[in-house]
């Protein structure tokens, strides 16, 4: 079998190949590489892992990605890869299924060469889908001038921007949600005095004012039913506490917090006073069958001050699309309180076997704890257990399923304990991820060194999120259709 060697090489002052001769040390260690992607499982249509050589005294590089059936190697000045896109899809799809060899050497002011213990990555036959959507936002509380909604080719490094604070007049935009990952269907909430809820349905864009005499503030975090004509919505009004302290520099709670159902053809709100109580409802999810809601509950405070106190558990609620009702008995399927944890963010896989929720000391909002974590709920087995090897020392957060139910994306701040970063791991049909791996970027380590923004709210998408761009722009000018209970 013949051998797919593609040259990317780049004329380098003082420094030859390192294997002519032999003439190279071996460091007897792995490279410290940032983003660590040493030993991931990657998606097969993935963009390439470009990579900063963190070790000392580095002039150049030499790294060597190979098996049996492609090989792509590169020399550069400086620390950093950069590999050819269309080269590096051509070497990982002749790898599908198979491990990847990776030979880093470096080459020092002397003109001397250092051989690292080689590491993989494993190219999985699951592929991702193609987009990953986000809020990005700027690390200031007082303006929302740096707010947006922006869309990531996967297989590439493009960006594209869905909405942004200068077609929304300034206005801080969240909880934006996909059907079943078709942009087609979309919601967008936006906050503020004068703000509201966009919803696009097979393509067409409708502006709703959702401050009812029902509800205790207009929608916010939303899930759609599969079938397309209901979204499950939370309605919350929401606090920030700061801290003095280093570590826990901020809290965000619900001072209190409903879930509604909305039906996007008669423009109502579905009426269930059993998941619309003095308790606390929140991040509500339809089942991929459409025949379930999930939730997180929590019990009112006797104290309202005693937020470190407050602690939800997963909940599950019938709901029949055809009567459009939601029903009256509710499951409790993961309850947490005793080992200290309160449960938020359940986010069902698309194959209807798991739950995946973020763990945290108290409250909802795990982005603001260090300590939260993702857990799984096997709804096969009725049993709960951690996302070990997904986790880490700094917050999981926010999280989502690709299509397939392969794959999932984390907000997290893992890379230095303030920003908020994308990261992306591989699920198996039993449950078992491995080791995430960074959102690859172009020039990763200065994008991590001088990027402030934090990236949350991630959504697969398998198509391009557009809106209409002048719809946008006369957000405030046109009357808002007002949604109303029945």
């Amino acid at each position: 079998m013949k051998y797919l060697l593609i040259f990317s090489i780049l004329l380098l002052v003082g420094c030859g190949a390192p294997k002519v001769g032999n003439k190279y040390s071996n460091a007897d260690k792995m490279p410290a590489i940032f983003p660590d992607y040493i030993g991931v499982t990657i998606p097969v249509n993935i963009a390439p892992l470009d990579f900063t050589v963190e070790e000392d005294d580095v002039e150049s590089i030499d790294v060597e990605i190979s098996n049996a059936k492609a090989e792509i190697r590169g020399q550069w000045n400086g620390r950093d890869t950069h590999w050819d896109v269309n080269q590096w899809h051509e070497v990982i799809n002749k790898s599908k299924g198979e491990e990847l060899d990776v030979n880093v050497y470096t080459c020092d002011k002397g003109g001397k060469w250092k051989a690292y213990s080689k590491f993989k990555i494993y190219v999985s036959e699951d592929s991702i889908d193609q987009y990953v959507t986000y809020r990005r936002i700027a690390p200031a509380f007082e303006t929302f001038s740096a707010v947006g909604i922006y869309q990531r080719d996967l297989q590439t490094f493009e960006e594209y921007t869905v909405t942004d604070c200068n077609e929304l007049q300034y206005s801080c935009m969240n909880c934006h949600a996909t059907r079943k990952g078709d942009s087609k269907d979309m919601v967008l909430h936006v906050r503020g005095q004068r703000g509201g809820t966009i919803i696009k349905k097979k393509g067409k864009q409708k502006n709703y004012d959702t401050k009812t005499c029902y509800n205790i503030n207009a929608f916010a975090y939303a899930y759609w039913h599969p079938d397309g004509r209901y979204i499950a919505f939370s309605t919350n009004t929401t606090r920030q506490l700061f801290h003095a302290g280093a570590n826990d520099r901020i809290d965000v709670f619900d001072g209190a917090s409903d879930i509604q159902v909305f039906d996007t053809e008669t423009d109502s709100i579905l009426s269930a006073p059993h998941i619309h109580t003095k308790h606390f409802e929140n991040f509500p999810a339809f089942s991929p069958c459409g025949k379930w809601l999930y939730y997180v509950h929590a019990d009112s405070l006797p104290v309202p001050e005693k937020q470190d106190s407050l602690r939800y558990m997963l909940c599950r609620v019938a709901f029949d699309a055809e009567k459009g009702e939601v029903g009256r008995q509710i499951d409790i399927l993961a309850d947490m309180r005793d080992r200290g944890l309160s449960l938020s963010v359940p986010r069902p896989s698309p194959d209807g076997r798991f739950v995946m929720l973020s763990s945290l000391k108290y409250g909802n909002f795990p982005i603001w704890h260090p300590a939260s974590d993702l857990w799984m709920y096997d709804i096969q087995k009725d049993s709960i257990y951690s996302l070990d090897k997904a986790n880490s020392p700094y917050a999981e957060a926010y999280h989502n399923w690709s299509t397939n139910s392969r794959w999932a994306v984390v907000a997290t701040r893992r890379t230095d304990g303030l920003h908020t970063r994308l990261c992306i791991f591989h699920i198996d049909e039993e449950g078992n991820v491995s080791k995430p791996f960074l959102l690859p970027q172009r020039n990763a380590r200065k994008t991590e060194d001088h990027d402030l923004r934090s990236y949350n709210c991630p959504e697969f998408e398998v198509n391009r999120m557009e809106f209409d761009k002048g719809e946008l722009m006369h957000f405030y000018d046109k009357p808002q259709q007002r949604a109303h209970v029945y």
